[in-house]
């Protein structure tokens, strides 16, 4: 391959490698060739002769005085002159020094390849060679070529290429298999997703004298909140509203089961209180350890009128009263799952529902919302959007609770599941 040529590929090689630190192999000294170098004072025409003498493969010849390079003759530079008319008579006995390119690209051996790579690309396009020398702490060792320079290059190159390739392909192998993982369990998630909404009211039931209202909105594609509305008799409805520890499958799973139980345990017959007690104890085995769930139970007398309610550490209800600000309903009781027997409290307290009255049943979801500043919304903000909104109505209390829950939050990402349940007795 001609000079020139190499030089091109090596310029081409140069800039397709990354820039680094090589390694002490990549040096210099690894492509030296120990070829003998010419004395300054040899004849041009003892030159020719010498070169005539070495192996065709020896094109370059350093020219070294006092051991340190003076320069480079060349092969082609030498026969190339002596074809020329009456060369050898006028210079044939004089010092090669007539021959010889004084300015040769000369590099120390522990140059590494990269910078010996910029030094060749950076060769003058005039005086491009296939050869260059190599000192030792400056002075000549030896000589290197381009075309052993790009063969390096070359192999380094594909070593490089061949490492990428492999990083490459261990990372896809990895991304596909973490696809694999996250179609499996996004499949898993949508089954939960069918579940869990067909665990949930399908529609509010109708009561004479009554309007009842829902929402929910979960964290996660799954949620561990959950409502419902049992009949439990032709004169009386349970309303439940209740929270279990954790977020997204398990806290799904835990609201199957406490949903299941309860409506096994519910009866006309069974006060709040007791209905409570006995999903307890049914629970109990089951739950996992650290798992327990808050739930807020109340029964509606329809013909007295009367709401009976109980919570097993549940956040308390707000019973909202015309020409009278929201008060608290708020019984002892501890959360499902925490304790069994004798040790387990839970109380119970009565309301009259006059005309006009609306309770609001909850999760912590609504309470401790953050705002961007990390404040929460809190019990206190919640009382005074239904002291706002109670006597509009329950479409325009739910309409106005979850406005002034959306403003305070302003756009910050949802923590926790949302669910709101409110009864509205009709006013007179």
């Amino acid at each position: 391959m001609p000079a020139t040529q190499i030089q091109d590929r090596v310029e081409e090689m140069f800039e397709e490698l990354p820039s680094g630190g090589a390694a002490p192999e990549e040096r210099a000294g690894m492509l030296l060739l120990r070829i003998p170098p010419v004395a300054a004072d040899l004849t041009c025409e003892a030159l020719l002769e010498h070169f005539s003498a070495l192996p065709p493969s020896v094109q370059t010849l350093a020219v070294v005085a006092d051991g340190k390079a003076l320069g480079v003759v060349t092969r082609s530079e030498v026969v190339d002159r002596f074809s020329r008319l009456y060369f050898r008579e006028i210079y044939g006995k004089k010092p090669l020094l007539e021959l010889m390119n004084p300015q040769p690209l000369m590099v120390e051996e522990g140059l590494s390849l990269d910078e010996l790579g910029r030094l060749v690309a950076g060769v003058d396009q005039a005086t491009r060679v296939d050869a260059f020398v190599i000192n030792s702490q400056g002075r000549y060792a030896g000589m290197g070529t381009v075309q052993a320079l790009l063969r390096e290059l070359t192999d380094r190159k594909q070593a490089l290429l061949a490492a990428a390739l492999e990083r490459a392909t261990t990372k896809l192998l990895a991304a596909q298999a973490e696809l694999l993982e996250k179609q499996r369990l996004q499949q898993e998630l949508d089954i939960a997703q069918e579940i869990q909404a067909a665990l949930l009211p399908r529609q509010i039931p109708a009561l004479p004298g009554y309007a009842l209202r829902s929402y929910y909105r979960p964290a996660a594609q799954v949620g561990g909140d959950y409502y419902d509305f049992l009949a439990l008799d032709g004169a009386s409805l349970g309303l439940v509203v209740a929270d279990v520890a954790g977020k997204g499958v398990p806290g799904s799973l835990g609201m199957a089961m406490a949903r299941s139980v309860l409506r096994s345990q519910a009866s006309g017959r069974l006060s709040p209180q007791e209905t409570l007690r006995r999903t307890n104890a049914t629970l109990l085995p089951d739950l996992r350890s650290g798992m327990f769930i808050t739930m807020a139970y109340g029964v509606l007398d329809l013909a007295r009128h009367e709401l009976r309610y109980a919570s097993a550490g549940h956040n308390p209800a707000l019973h909202w009263r015309p020409g009278r600000g929201p008060q608290w309903l708020a019984p002892q009781g501890m959360a499902l799952g925490l304790a069994g027997g004798a040790q387990y409290l839970v109380e119970e307290q009565g309301q009259a529902m006059e005309p006009g009255d609306l309770v609001l049943l909850y999760t912590d979801g609504v309470t401790e919302a953050l705002e961007p500043g990390g404040e929460e919304y809190g019990e206190q903000r919640l009382a005074e959007s239904l002291a706002r909104h109670g006597a509009h109505g329950v479409d325009a209390a739910l309409e106005g609770l979850l406005a002034d829950l959306a403003g305070f939050v302003r756009g910050a990402a949802q923590s926790d599941d949302i669910t709101l349940v409110l009864l509205q007795r009709a006013a007179a």
